[in-house]
C-alpha cells in the first residue's frame, strides 16, 4: 500500500486510484487544511489562477506585488514544514511557531 498527505489528511493509493484513508472517497473532493481548517484561496499570479494555502496567502501576494515571483508553494498543513518556490529557482522554508494553529 502506498500511502502520502493531501492538505495534511493521510491518503492511500488503492484499485489504481487515490483516496482519503478515513473517509475512502476520491482525493478530488476539496477538503480543509487539517492545520488550518480553512479552504485554499483562488489566486491571480501573473495571469494564471493558482491556489495557495489560506495561512500561507499574505506572505504569497506580498511576495509576488513585490516582484519576487512564486511558481509553487504549501503551509505543509501541520505535518512537514512549508515551502514556498520561488521563479529563479530559490525556495523559502516555513516552520511554523510551536502552538501556531495557523490562524490569519
Amino acid at each position: 500500500m502506498i500511502k502520502s498527505y493531501s492538505f495534511g489528511h493521510e491518503i492511500i493509493f488503492e484499485n489504481g486510484k487515490w483516496i482519503y484513508l478515513d473517509s475512502k472517497k476520491p482525493i478530488n473532493i476539496n477538503r480543509k487544511c487539517r492545520r488550518c481548517g480553512k479552504y485554499q484561496i483562488v489566486l491571480e499570479i501573473d495571469g494564471k489562477l493558482a491556489d495557495i494555502d489560506y495561512c500561507i496567502l499574505d506572505v504569497v501576494t506580498v511576495l509576488n506585488n513585490g516582484g519576487i515571483k512564486t511558481i509553487a508553494c504549501c503551509c505543509g498543513h501541520g505535518k512537514v514544514p512549508g515551502i514556498i518556490a520561488l521563479s529563479d529557482g530559490r525556495e523559502l522554508s516555513i516552520k511554523p511557531v510551536e502552538g501556531d494553529q495557523c490562524t490569519r
